[in-house]
């Protein structure tokens, strides 16, 4: 006579919870707005287009004012929105060095894979939470700046085109900035993921742009096309970036730009997701 097969109860119905993409994903953006650090930024990425928009306001005047030796505005708005993608893109290092590295020196990573052990899903959760709350701040400075631009055209410049004409090239400009928004949260995500710590990450960032980008222009000009100065030039440079090297002129391509730079930032999120699968939490 055979036993009576056992029956494994379901992980819900012995009490225990198993979170979904979705409830994860939920969580993780919430903590990404509640963070300080992200309220400040954001406050301090709106005071600098306060200020860059009062310095247009200072150094124009009406067009029909024929006493005032300054000129009137005229605004070229899809290339501002390359200037104000890059204002993002430096927010977007920062934060992104926040958020891969805060549960580490914060000490809450363990709390955090206890209610989710899959690493995996932890790690691309965070960075969509990342790139998603990125791709808000990018929308929400662009329509803040629309707005500021119309009034400075309204009080201090020449209304001689309109926002519907230039609307196909402004899509143009924008999914360029979205581009490098993207890599640059992206990039320092999985440096900070690597180094296990946010102000590492920064760290590195800072080395890597003040030091080894000068000794490769300087000693290596052959490889200055691979770094990230000349890619992000050449992204955000109408026709790419034209660069002189050893008296012969060289083109840096918008796609090659727009390449290296994903290429840079999917490898670096790559290893920082196998180390993070193989690696002790504690």
């Amino acid at each position: 006579m055979t036993a009576p097969a056992i029956e494994t109860p379901h992980p819900r119905e012995r009490g225990r919870y198993t979170p979904t993409v979705a409830s994860l994903l939920r969580a993780e953006l919430l903590r990404v707005r509640s963070r300080r650090f992200v309220k400040g930024a954001v406050i301090g990425l709106l005071a600098v287009m306060a200020l860059v928009a009062s310095i247009h306001f200072a150094q124009t005047a009406k067009p029909d004012i024929g006493a005032t030796h300054r000129p009137a505005l005229r605004s070229d708005l899809p290339s501002e929105l390359l200037g104000v993608g890059l204002g993002v893109a430096v927010l977007a290092f920062v934060l992104g060095c926040t958020v891969g590295g805060a549960d580490w020196s914060q000490k809450t990573m363990t709390a955090l894979l206890f209610w989710e052990p899959r690493r995996v899903r932890v790690f691309v959760v965070k960075l969509a939470a990342l790139l998603i709350s990125l791709t808000a701040i990018l929308i929400g400075a662009v329509l803040v700046w629309t707005v500021v631009n119309a009034l400075l055209v309204a009080v201090h410049g020449v209304a001689d085109v309109s926002y519907g004409s230039i609307a196909g090239d402004a899509a143009g400009y924008f999914c360029r900035a979205w581009l490098l928004v993207l890599v640059m949260g992206a990039l320092a995500y999985g440096i900070a993921s690597l180094a296990r710590n946010t102000g590492a990450a920064l760290g590195v960032g800072f080395v890597y742009f003040a030091i080894v980008e000068f000794f490769v222009n300087a000693l290596l000009p052959r490889f200055a096309q691979w770094t990230l100065s000349q890619n992000v030039g050449a992204l955000l440079t109408d026709g790419g970036l034209q660069t002189d090297r050893d008296g012969v002129a060289h083109a840096i391509s918008i796609l090659h730009g727009g390449l290296v730079l994903t290429v840079y930032a999917v490898v670096v999120c790559l290893v920082g997701l196998e180390l993070f699968r193989r690696r002790d939490v504690t």
